[in-house]
């Protein structure tokens, strides 16, 4: 499928190329978003698809200086709010372990560095590098935890 490399052997990458949602388990897997660029994120069994590209630039947005600050300044972030009424999240996370609760649906991207993630009602612990991403479902939560170096992300609040 053009935009994905696959972790996964089974072919699940060439059976996506004509599906736009593909309900895994209690999650959903998506071809894109309305942003445009095409994402993907996280398989109940930690499977991944990684986007080939994280983007790096957003272009005609509004970013709010205000910075969301959690876990004595070691978790920071910035809103970004797009035209279409969207919005995301532009943060940093500094070694330590942190956990996080979730009202809507989120998709997490790691832009660089890395993270282990285990998502609430879950024992298995993933670890996402730059390039990767991660979902996580609504109303739920994920503990993420950074070892060495910091891990930047971009976090799309999902309908």
């Amino acid at each position: 499928m053009a935009g994905f490399q696959s972790e996964d052997s089974s072919g699940l990458a060439s059976h996506l190329e004509s599906v736009d949602w593909l309900p895994v388990g209690s999650l959903e897997v998506a071809r894109g978003l309305r942003s445009g660029f095409q994402m993907l994120a996280f398989l109940g069994d930690f499977r991944k698809l990684r986007p080939m590209s994280i983007p790096s630039e957003f272009n005609g947005v509004t970013a709010i200086a205000k910075a969301n600050v959690y876990f004595d300044g070691k978790v920071v972030s910035h809103n970004i709010l797009f035209p279409d009424g969207s919005k995301k999240t532009l943060g940093l996370i500094y070694p330590g372990n942190y956990h996080f609760g979730t009202d809507k649906a989120e998709l997490m991207e790691i832009v660089a560095g890395s993270c282990h993630v285990v998502l609430d009602g879950q024992t298995a612990v993933a670890t996402y590098t730059g390039g990767t991403a991660f979902q996580v479902p609504a109303k739920s939560g994920f503990k993420i935890e950074v070892t060495s170096g910091i891990c930047e992300y971009i976090c799309s609040f999902l309908d």
